[in-house]
């Protein structure tokens, strides 16, 4: 389940940003991102209490927000687990990561596939401004979005192949 992140000051003249159809080519088309408060993130680019060697958000630690030319600083959790930041000037930050968000999201049912083969349902949330068609879903593979806006998975970019087991 995604997680909200309320930010204290955002810019009221940047309402939306550039995002490339497919990060991984250099030249891809690009399409315009809603950009305003709050965003939401990935559950797994969030904990409370991190591990060692963890690269996600967590409280008092400083991440850049993919496409957004920012960085964004967690300053405290409530008791629901929504986080509430404060935009920063983007700096390069070793040992993090970008933290890959979305704004004005509509809802989205994603189907993907395990290592056997098993369909594997689950809801999430897309940008307003995705239309049908084929995207790149970072860290996750490559989708064909229909009509009644169903995300069907047509190559992870997770796989166990050469492992050993």
């Amino acid at each position: 389940e995604p997680i909200k992140v309320n930010i204290i000051n955002m810019d009221p003249f940047i309402d939306h940003v550039c995002a490339k159809h497919f990060p991984s080519i250099k030249d891809s088309e690009t399409y315009e991102v809603a950009f305003d408060d709050p965003i939401y993130i990935e559950s797994s680019d969030f904990q409370i209490s991190p591990e060692a060697k963890y690269y996600g958000l967590s409280p008092d630690k400083e991440i850049s927000l993919r496409y957004a030319g920012c960085n964004i600083k967690c300053l405290f959790v409530d008791e629901c687990g929504n986080i509430t930041a404060e935009k920063k000037k983007f700096k390069r930050i070793k040992k993090t990561r970008c933290l890959h968000w979305v704004s004005s999201p509509k809802e989205i049912t994603v189907i993907d596939y395990d290592n056997d083969g098993n369909k594997v349902i689950y809801n999430g949330k897309i940008d307003v401004n995705i239309f049908p068609g084929t995207y790149q879903f970072e860290r996750w593979g490559y989708y064909i979005i229909t009509d009644d806006y169903v995300a069907h998975q047509i190559v992870s970019l997770k796989s166990s192949f050469g492992k050993k087991l």
